[in-house]
C-alpha cells in the first residue's frame, strides 16, 4: 500500500462517520481516547490488549481543561512526580519489524517530555524513547532506540514548537527507515536502521516518564501504538478524535 492511500485510511477516527480502522487487530495500546470524566484517575487501554495501566505519584488524572479538538478530557500530569506504567508484554518487543507510536501531546517548558518509551537511561536497560523537547532549552525532539541495550540510535529533529499548543506527534519505523512526524509533516532526517532488531528485556513500557530525571509536565491524548504496521510513510492529514475502537 502506498504512503499516501496508508496515510488516508490510517487517519480514520469515530468523530469521521464512525469510521473503523484497517488496522485494528494490529493495535497494541489505545490510551486518552475515551473522554473520561474530568478527576479521573483510572486509565482504559481501549485496544484489544487491554494493558492495564497503572499510575505512579498523585498528580496525574483526567482534566477538562483543555483537549484536542474531537475531544472533552485528556491524561494531565501537573507535576514530575506523576507518571503512567504497563507491566512487560511482548507487545512492546518491536524487534525489527514496522510499528507506529503516535499522541496527541501538549507541552509545559519546564521540562523534556517523554511520550511513550523503554528507556532507562543505564547501561542493558535502554531499548527506545520518544522525547519531546523542554520548549524555549532545547528544541530538539528525539526518537531514539539501541540494539544492544546500551548505545542509542536514531532521529534528532530540530523542532519550533510551543507551550499551551495541541500536536499530534509520530514516532514510525518503516522497513530500514525510522521517521518521526509532527502534525503530519516529517521533521529531521529520515534514519537508516538496517537490519537493526530493538533491544528486548522485561521491562514495562512508561508514560509520560523515562530515566528518573526526565519526566513530562502537560498533556496527552490519544496515545495508540500498533506493531507490525507503518500507518504513515509520507505527509498525512491526523487523524480525527476520537480515534476507532474497532
Amino acid at each position: 500500500m502506498s504512503g499516501i492511500l496508508q496515510s488516508f485510511v490510517s487517519g480514520y477516527g469515530t468523530g469521521a462517520g464512525g469510521n473503523t480502522d484497517p488496522y485494528w487487530s494490529s493495535v497494541v495500546l489505545l490510551i486518552g481516547n475515551d473522554n473520561a470524566a474530568d478527576g479521573t484517575t483510572t486509565f482504559t487501554d481501549q485496544s484489544v490488549s487491554a494493558h492495564s495501566v497503572t499510575r505512579s505519584g498523585t498528580v496525574t488524572s483526567y482534566s477538562n481543561t483543555t483537549a484536542p479538538t474531537g475531544m472533552t478530557t485528556a491524561i494531565n500530569n501537573t507535576a514530575t512526580t506523576g507518571y503512567l506504567t504497563t507491566a512487560y508484554s511482548a507487545d512492546w518487543y518491536f524487534a525489527a519489524g514496522d510499528f507506529t507510536i503516535e499522541a496527541m501531546v501538549y507541552l509545559d517548558a519546564s521540562t523534556y517530555f517523554p511520550v511513550a518509551n523503554r528507556w532507562a537511561g543505564s547501561a542493558g536497560n535502554n531499548i527506545f524513547d520518544f522525547l519531546m523537547p523542554k520548549v524555549g532549552t532545547d528544541n530538539n525532539a528525539y526518537l531514539s532506540y539501541s540494539s544492544d541495550g546500551t548505545n542509542a540510535k536514531g532521529i534528532t529533529a530540530a523542532t519550533s514548537l510551543s507551550t499551551a499548543t495541541w500536536y499530534h506527534v509520530t514516532m514510525v519505523r518503516h522497513g530500514v527507515d525510522f521517521m518521526f512526524f509532527i502534525n503530519g509533516t516529517q521533521v529531521g532526517s529520515t534514519y537508516n536502521a538496517s537490519t537493526d532488531s530493538l533491544y528486548n528485556i522485561s521491562t514495562s513500557l512508561l508514560i509520560f516518564r523515562d530515566t528518573s530525571s526526565r519526566t513530562g509536565v502537560g498533556r496527552i491524548s490519544n496515545l495508540r501504538i500498533t506493531k507490525g504496521v507503518a500507518r504513515y510513510t509520507g505527509t498525512f492529514t491526523p487523524p480525527t478524535l476520537p480515534m476507532p475502537t474497532s
